[in-house]
C-alpha cells in the first residue's frame, strides 16, 4: 500500500497514482492509500466468466463491504456503485411475532363502516 502526502498538487497526485497503476498492471489488484481523506482505490482487472464479463473484489473489500452473494448495483454519474443488498421488509416476521407475544398487535383505533361498506361490499 502506497501513502501519498497531501502536500502534492492534484496533476502530480494523478501523474503518480497513473504511473503506479502502470507498474502493477500486471498484478490482480492493488489498493493504493493517498490524501487526508484516505481514498482508497481498488486497481483491478474485467475477467471473462463465460459470455459476460466480472470484476474480483479482493476479500478483505468483501468483509469491510459486508457482501454476501447479492450485491446492488447502481450506475450514477457514470460510475457503478457496489452496495450490500437491503431485502424490503427484512426482519418484519420476527417483530409480528414479538408484537403478538406482548398483546401489542391489535388496531389501534375500532374499525369504521362507511355507507358503501353497509350496502355494496358483500362479505
Amino acid at each position: 500500500m502506497w501513502t501519498f502526502v497531501s502536500t502534492f498538487n492534484k496533476s502530480r497526485i494523478n501523474c503518480l497514482i497513473t504511473h503506479l497503476i502502470d507498474i502493477f498492471l500486471l498484478c490482480g489488484y492493488n489498493v493504493i492509500t493517498f490524501g487526508e481523506e484516505h481514498m482508497n482505490i481498488v486497481h483491478t482487472q474485467i475477467v471473462k466468466i463465460g459470455n459476460s464479463r466480472g470484476v474480483r473484489l479482493p476479500k478483505l473489500l468483501i468483509e469491510q463491504m459486508g457482501f454476501t452473494n447479492e450485491v446492488e448495483i447502481i450506475v450514477q454519474d457514470r460510475q457503478l456503485i457496489l452496495r450490500p443488498m437491503t431485502h424490503s421488509r427484512q426482519g418484519w416476521d420476527e417483530q409480528f411475532l414479538s408484537m403478538a407475544k406482548h398483546g401489542d398487535d391489535k388496531m389501534l383505533d375500532e374499525p369504521v363502516s362507511t355507507q358503501w361498506d353497509r350496502s355494496e361490499w358483500k362479505w
